[in-house]
């Protein structure tokens, strides 16, 4: 019977009483009956007051219901979407439930595991460990842990860490009523402790070479101490050469910065202005002209100049963008990186931090032209179709990301053939980061993207040269094109 279908036969029994009432009273019963009449109708109210309390109860029930079916909801997607495998299964061993995760370890969907036994994914050799784990369950309260080597539906085997937990009956304590058992594949794990045992054993048999090495030159070097003079001599005088052609290499990069800048502005400011003349004289003959061949001859002057003036602009971007100069790395990039996109006809995503104080000027100049070299060469070789390009700051570092979805390369032999002179592209972006004290990461394959990582200090020290003037922020503004 529904509240409502009880209010309707509880009014309808009000209605009643108070007829009953009324023609008891208006045919002067006997007093017993009135009485009888007033008593019924005190109980009515009762329980109409019971009614309410009632509705308010079943209301609570309801919203508690609610509350309660909204945590089994969570309960149960907390369950489904864990990564790591969940089985339910009572005290025998035979599954009740399952998670998303078991059901791809086993290789079968998880609703068609219920009610198949544990056991059946146990490997012949743990099949026995297994049923001993069991019995030890349906004995002890704890919480039990051990590596098995299970297998799948489909016969792939893999090493699985068990952790079981033992839900007891609270009417019969001391006896089972399920099993909570969490399956981790240790398949991964198993293969990283492997390597990292290689590792060690490469290192140790490098170390072993090593100190044999040292060893044999500390005797060769007792018995022949001029030639172990004149090595050391070689050595420094080969680490004094590196380290001037890294001076010389740091000092030919800031010429070209220079030697961009200058031609940049040149190109706009000179070749820029002349051109922007031109169009304006040629545009003022075609109001004059009167023949319409002569007026179409202009026309078509007016449309070379503009083609001119917009080539000389980009070339003078290109060179050195008077946005890294005056609003910062930040902008330069985003302006460059969606540039590039129009270009390459791909989707581009750019993220920065802010940048506050801005880094060093040459850091700003060599990330730009990082990026400027990883965006042309996705451009014109990588048919990527999405670009990520993120620049993050950590406590004393700048990182810049290069990722694309494009070809991929090959990256040893893009550095074999850079070596060789055919393509600079990837020792030139290396060069540019060795020699602002940072890293640079290239990870790619045939048909699998690119990844370029670059990690440099915000501010590194500036011995033994002085910034540029393509490096310096001058603070002399100019239009960007």
């Amino acid at each position: 019977m529904t509240i409502a279908t009880l209010d309707q036969k509880m009014e309808t029994f009000r209605r009643r009483l108070l007829e009953l009432e009324y023609t008891a009273r208006s045919t002067r019963q006997p007093a017993p009956i009135q009485s009888a009449c007033e008593d019924l109708f005190t109980v009515f109210e009762e329980l109409r007051v019971a009614e309410e309390e009632l509705r308010q109860q079943n209301e609570e029930l309801i919203a508690t219901r609610q509350t309660v079916e909204a945590e089994r909801q969570r309960y149960q997607e907390l369950f489904d979407f864990a990564p790591d495998g969940y089985l339910v299964t009572d005290a025998a061993g035979q599954i009740q439930a399952a998670n998303l995760a078991a059901g791809r370890l086993l290789s079968l969907p998880c609703e068609r595991l219920v009610g198949i036994p544990i056991q059946v994914f146990a490997s012949d050799a743990d099949r026995r460990r297994l049923r001993l784990l069991l019995i030890d369950l349906a004995r002890s309260a704890q919480t039990h842990s051990c590596e098995l080597q299970l297998k799948s539906r489909d016969k792939r085997s893999f090493p699985a860490a068990l952790s079981v937990a033992v839900i007891r009956d609270q009417v019969e304590p001391g006896q089972p009523v399920s099993l909570r058992w969490l399956i981790r594949d240790m398949t991964e794990r198993r293969q990283a402790e492997a390597a990292l045992r290689e590792s060690h054993a490469e290192l140790a048999a490098l170390n072993a070479e090593l100190r044999a090495e040292i060893a044999a030159r500390k005797r060769f070097e007792a018995k022949h101490p001029a030639l172990a003079m004149q090595n050391a001599r070689l050595f420094q005088q080969a680490q004094a050469a590196r380290e001037r052609l890294q001076v010389l290499t740091r000092q030919l990069i800031q010429a070209q910065e220079t030697e961009h800048r200058r031609i940049a502005r040149e190109l706009h400011d000179e070749i820029g202005q002349a051109l922007t003349a031109v169009k304006i004289d040629l545009q003022g003959a075609q109001h004059a002209a009167r023949s319409p061949a002569l007026k179409q001859r202009l026309d078509d002057g007016v449309a070379t100049v503009e083609h001119a003036l917009q080539q000389v602009r980009g070339l003078s971007r290109d060179l050195r963008p008077s946005l890294l100069d005056e609003a910062g790395l930040v902008a330069a990039l985003r302006w460059y990186v969606d540039r590039q996109a129009q270009r390459g006809r791909f989707a581009a995503r750019f993220v920065a931090d802010a940048i506050e104080p801005r880094p060093a000027p040459e850091i700003e100049t060599i990330c730009f032209r990082v990026a400027q070299e990883a965006l042309t060469n996705i451009v014109k070789h990588a048919q990527a179709q999405q670009v990520e390009v993120a620049l993050r700051t950590h406590a004393t570092d700048l990182e810049l990301t290069i990722r694309d979805n494009g070809l991929g390369f090959d990256v040893r032999a893009a550095r074999a053939q850079a070596k060789r002179g055919t393509s600079l592209g990837l020792l030139g972006m290396e060069e540019r980061v060795l020699l602002g004290n940072g890293r640079i990461d290239i990870v790619s394959a045939p048909g699998q993207g690119s990844l370029i990582q670059v990690r440099l200090p915000l501010n590194p020290a500036t011995t033994d040269r002085q910034p540029a003037e393509g490096d310096r922020h001058d603070g002399h503004p100019r239009s960007p094109g």
